[in-house]
């Protein structure tokens, strides 16, 4: 199945692990129905 099959909507959460003066960090989940479907971290660099 694919995600963008699953009926209803997609629950996403993202929680700030590191935020440095040109870079964050974030924690994420995504669930649908309650149902844990990805989790991770992603860097985001940030533009001066």
């Amino acid at each position: 199945a694919r995600i963008d099959d699953l009926p209803g909507a997609l629950e996403c959460e993202a929680e700030v692990l590191v935020e440095g003066e040109g870079s964050q960090q974030y924690a994420f989940h995504i669930r649908h129905a309650g149902l844990l479907l990805a989790e991770g971290r992603a860097a985001v660099m940030l533009q001066a």
